[in-house]
Parts: C-alpha cells; sequence; structure tokens
C-alpha cells in the first residue's frame, strides 16, 4: 500500500455516507498526498479544507472532478497541500503527537 501510495498524486475519499476517522487519510497524509475528501464529521476534521486538500459534499461528482483537475493544473498549490498534509500527519497524528497530547492531559488533570 505505501508503494501505490508514494506513485499517486492525490487522495480521494469521496464517501457518501456516515464516515468517523479514517486511518487511510491518516496514511494517506503521512505519504504527503493532498486529499480531496468528502466533508463527513472525522473526514473533516482530519483534512484541513484548503490547507491539505479540499472538502466536498457527499455524492458530488462534479466539483470532485473539478478539484481534481485543480490540483493536477497547479503543481504549486498541490506541492503545498502535500508538504502541509505531511506536517499535519506527523504534528498531529503521528505516535509521539499521540503521546504527547495524553501526556498533556494526565499532567492537566493530576494538577486539579
Amino acid at each position: 500500500m505505501d508503494k501505490l501510495m508514494r506513485s499517486s498524486s492525490i487522495g480521494v475519499i469521496a464517501s457518501t455516507g456516515w464516515d468517523s476517522f479514517t486511518m487511510s487519510s491518516v496514511e494517506m497524509m503521512s505519504s504527503g498526498l493532498p486529499l480531496i475528501v468528502s466533508n463527513l464529521q472525522g473526514l473533516a476534521e482530519t483534512i484541513a479544507n484548503n490547507v491539505n486538500g479540499f472538502h466536498i459534499s457527499p455524492g458530488d461528482s462534479n466539483t470532485l472532478a473539478n478539484r481534481l483537475i485543480e490540483l493536477l493544473n497547479d503543481d504549486s498549490l498541490r506541492l503545498k497541500f502535500s508538504q502541509n498534509s505531511r506536517d499535519r500527519a506527523i504534528n498531529n497524528f503521528s505516535r509521539q503527537a499521540q503521546v504527547d497530547a495524553f501526556t498533556h492531559i494526565i499532567k492537566k488533570h493530576l494538577k486539579s
């Protein structure tokens, strides 16, 4: 799967139903892919709209196609989103980021 993601330019999760946090979105971000995702709870919080990808309405194939074309035609935007995806994955979803967040919560509650 890692090899497939490294050979890709853009990640797409075009879910039409309920979706929560998906590991595939984090894996794509870790691979430095800009993403286009359905604006559903979980996905919308993982991907920052216009920062490391785009949100689209579920089932909106026209906007999906337009956003794909936009990213394929705009190398600088695709590169910016790609770098932002990688940074967001490391800063928010890496093992170390999770340990740090958990440690912060524990320390906060121990002080109370």
